[in-house]
């Protein structure tokens, strides 16, 4: 993913991104075409947790951490405070400022049963 202002471009654990994969023969997805990232970090979490504040430094509406070490999922949003889930909790997965699923966090966590 091409990241202004950045020399590397860091490649998230998961995206979601408009368009087919033909549309990207030629070059990286910008931030503009994402919906939202994914990072998913056990031994990685100091480090992802930096990304996030890049991917939304460069516009991205919508990053999730999937924390491991903690069991939880972090939802990071431009001007907001991180949301911090656990497993018996839902997020709501939002594109384009839609609503378009309801996702139980237990069931983005390995072997996670709900509180």
């Amino acid at each position: 993913m091409a990241l202004p202002g950045q020399k590397s471009m860091p490649e998230p654990d998961a995206a979601l991104v408009r368009g087919r994969p033909r549309d990207y023969l030629a070059a990286q997805p910008r931030p503009e075409h994402v919906g939202l990232v994914v990072e998913i970090a056990d031994s990685s979490l100091l480090e992802d947790r930096r990304r996030m504040n890049l991917f939304l430094a460069a516009g991205i509406p919508s990053c999730w951490l999937l924390n491991l070490v903690d069991d939880r999922l972090e939802v990071h949003r431009p001007g907001t405070e991180p949301e911090t889930l656990g497993g018996s909790d839902s997020v709501d997965l939002v594109l384009d400022d839609r609503t378009v699923a309801r996702i139980a966090v237990a069931d983005l966590l390995p072997g996670h049963r709900p509180e």
